[in-house]
Formats: C-alpha cells, sequence, structure tokens
C-alpha cells in the first residue's frame, strides 16, 4: 500500500513541517480557549478532567504524521485513523480533524493507486458506520444525515480533491515529456536534414570522381586532376562539417547550422560542372531576402542538382524568381540513369533527398513537390518571404 514517492526535496520538507506547526497551533489554541473537544457528553474512558492533556498528547504525534506524509503517506493515515479514533472517545478535537484531512490528501495526492483505493473505502465505511451510531444512539435520522455530510466533507473531499490536482499534475507532466519528445524529434531531424546537406553533395562528388577514374585506362594527367577535384570535395565537406559540428556543440540558438546563401550559388553550379552536367541558371530575385530563405534556397538547389548528377542526364535547368510574396524554384533536369562510366562508383543511393528538400521547405512554412513531368524530372519549392516562426529544432 506504499507509494513509491522518493524522498520529499528541502524545500517540501519544510512545507510540510510549517503545516504541521500551524495546525499544532490551531489544536492548542482551540483547547485552551474550551473550544475543544466538540462534545463533552462522550466520555467513555472516563477522563473529563485533564482531558485537555490527553488530546494534547494525541494532537503532537498526529502533527508530526503530517510532516512525513510524502514519503509514506498510507502508513501515516493509518496512524492517524488511531489517533483520530482515541481522540474521539474524548470528544474529538478540531486540531486532530485537521491531521486527518491533511493526511487523506496526503494520500490522495502521494499514494499509490491501492492505497488511495483502501483509503476511499475506508472512509465510506466509516462515514456508513457513523451515521448509523448516531442514529441508533440518539434516534433521529437528521443528526444521522448531518453526521454523514460531515463525514464527506471531512473524509471524501480531501480524497477528491487530491485526485484532481493529482490529475492536473500528471497533465502537466505529460505535456512537458511530449514538448520534450518533439523538440528532440525536431532537433534530430534538422540535424539529419544538415548532415545530408553538408556531406552528401560532397562525398556524391566524390564517388563520382573516383568511380569514373577507376573505370577509365589509367592516365597521370588525368587521374591527377580527379585526385585534386577529390581533395577539394573531402577538404570543403571537412570544413563545413566542422562548422556544423561546432554550432550543434554550442546549440542551434547561436545562429544558422550552415551559412549557405544565393550568392554562393556560382561555386555551386561551379562544382556540378566540374561533374559533367551543365547547369542554366535563371535568377531574377531582389537583393535583400531573409537569411532563412537564402539558406533554404541554396540547400534545396543544391540538393536537386547533387540528384540531377547522380540520377540524370543531360543539362540541368534552374530558375529562382520571386513570385507572390515567395521565391518560386524549379530544378528540371532530363530523367534516366546516366550512362557514363560513373555508375561504376558504387555509390550507395540513400533516397533521402526528396525528404531533406521537402523537410526544409516545410520548415520555414513553404512546400515542395518532386516528381516526373514530359520526360523531365522536376523540383518546384515555394518559399514564403514573410515572418513565420522557426519550429523547435530548425536552424534559426
Amino acid at each position: 500500500m506504499e507509494s513509491t514517492t522518493t524522498r520529499p526535496h528541502r524545500p517540501a520538507l519544510w512545507t510540510d513541517l510549517l503545516s504541521a506547526v500551524v495546525i499544532w497551533a490551531i489544536g492548542v489554541g482551540l483547547i485552551a480557549l474550551g473550544l475543544s473537544p466538540f462534545s463533552v457528553d462522550l466520555d467513555p474512558l472516563g477522563l473529563v478532567e485533564g482531558r485537555q492533556w490527553w488530546h494534547l498528547a494525541l494532537l503532537t504525534p498526529g502533527c508530526l504524521l503530517v510532516v512525513v506524509k510524502r514519503r509514506w503517506p498510507a502508513t501515516s493515515l493509518a496512524a492517524g485513523a488511531v489517533l483520530l479514533v482515541l481522540d474521539g472517545l474524548l470528544g474529538f478535537t478540531l486540531g486532530m480533524v485537521l491531521v486527518i484531512i491533511d493526511l487523506l490528501f496526503g494520500v490522495g495526492l502521494y499514494g499509490s493507486p491501492r492505497a488511495r483505493r483502501w483509503a476511499m473505502t475506508g472512509v465510506l465505511i466509516a462515514i456508513v458506520a457513523s451515521a448509523v451510531v448516531v442514529s441508533l444512539h440518539l434516534g433521529q435520522f437528521r443528526a444521522a444525515v448531518v453526521m454523514g455530510l460531515q463525514g464527506v466533507a471531512i473524509g471524501v473531499v480531501p480524497l477528491w480533491w487530491a485526485g484532481n490536482v493529482r490529475q492536473q499534475r500528471e497533465l502537466a507532466e505529460l505535456a512537458v515529456a511530449r514538448a520534450r519528445a518533439e523538440a528532440i524529434h525536431a532537433e534530430r531531424a534538422a540535424t539529419a536534414r544538415d548532415l545530408h546537406d553538408v556531406v552528401a553533395a560532397r562525398l556524391s562528388a566524390t564517388a563520382l570522381h573516383s568511380g569514373a577514374a577507376l573505370a577509365l585506362p589509367p592516365d597521370h594527367d588525368r587521374d591527377r586532376q580527379v585526385l585534386q577535384q577529390i581533395r577539394d570535395s573531402t577538404v570543403a565537406a571537412l570544413a563545413e562539417m566542422k562548422d556544423l559540428i561546432t554550432v550543434l556543440r554550442r546549440g542551434h540558438h547561436g545562429g544558422p547550422v550552415a551559412t549557405a546563401r544565393l550568392s554562393d550559388l556560382p561555386e555551386l553550379v561551379d562544382r556540378i560542372r566540374a561533374d559533367g552536367v551543365e547547369v542554366v541558371v535563371e535568377q531574377d530575385l531582389p537583393p535583400d531576402l531573409p537569411p532563412v530563405v537564402e539558406h533554404s534556397a541554396h540547400r534545396i538547389v543544391q540538393e536537386a542538382l547533387t540528384n540531377a548528377v547522380r540520377h540524370g542526364r543531360g543539362p540541368a535547368r534552374v530558375q529562382l524568381a520571386e513570385g507572390d510574396r515567395a521565391v518560386e524554384i524549379v530544378v528540371s533536369n532530363p530523367m534516366g540513369r546516366r550512362s557514363t562510366s560513373t555508375d561504376s562508383s558504387g555509390a550507395v543511393e540513400g533516397g533521402t533527398g526528396i525528404w531533406s528538400m521537402t523537410e526544409r521547405a516545410r520548415g520555414i512554412g513553404g512546400d515542395l513537390v518532386a516528381g516526373p513531368q514530359s520526360g523531365q524530372w522536376v523540383v518546384r519549392a515555394r518559399l514564403p518571404l514573410t515572418e513565420h516562426p522557426v519550429p523547435a529544432g530548425e536552424p534559426s
């Protein structure tokens, strides 16, 4: 019946200690003023003389139970019930009633489900039994009803109230856990997307160059040129990876995960052309685009052109224009696996390019579609220029 509640933290312990002191002070004050016990006729033990001291002797350990109710809620309530019965034999004091109310609330809030069920069952049995005894003793049904209502107020209400508080607390904890899980998921998605954008294009170019070199007869000058291209791609990938790791270590709040902008587009186009694919760029954009839009646009174009190198054939066409409060991106290239010998590179096709582009567009409130159209593979993206919040885990 015990709760699995761990040792209470120091602030909670001080709160319980304060509650115990307040209840003890109220009880002692009422006894000193002669306002307790409630009934002077009930004294089966014959302790009318000096019964105040007996009440005080019962109230003090009851208040000590209030201090430890978080750690042992069921045991504290059971001990408190015994003290309440003994106090009742002397006429019931308000201080002990406050103690039992606090202990019932503690079981309802900190006790195990089994302890809560037993507490509620015991309270209901006690209420019915008390009402029956009063009805038989006084012969008045009205007195029994009043006793029952008092029992509900003292015993049932604290358990019901604690249940509501516990439910609200659990819902709040669940909401926090869900928000944390969603933030972690978004963070991982953003990290995976940036890793793909930063590394995949460079490594794909390396695989294509090395595969082409291995598929052709040895040629010193050409092989040296291929090795230089591989080295350039590798060094660039390492530099971008270093920047990415640096940002990830300090968190996304320090700035964007990558610094790619549309001003870097000529370098990207030159690299794609070096891989053997002609690229035609048509750009008509204002000079003051939001940095997040420029970054996303560059990454989408980069991934689309990388896929054109790996899976397409013939020239690629890139169109960048300002639409209705948005940047419109269209990247197209003839469909079909390239028939060059670069297929022998053995590069593993990841299949995450479209997912990465789509997530990047949606991350800033845009959309992206990709698919075949009249023999061409076409990627269309729309990135809004209006202000929008960046979801949790997205680069700012």
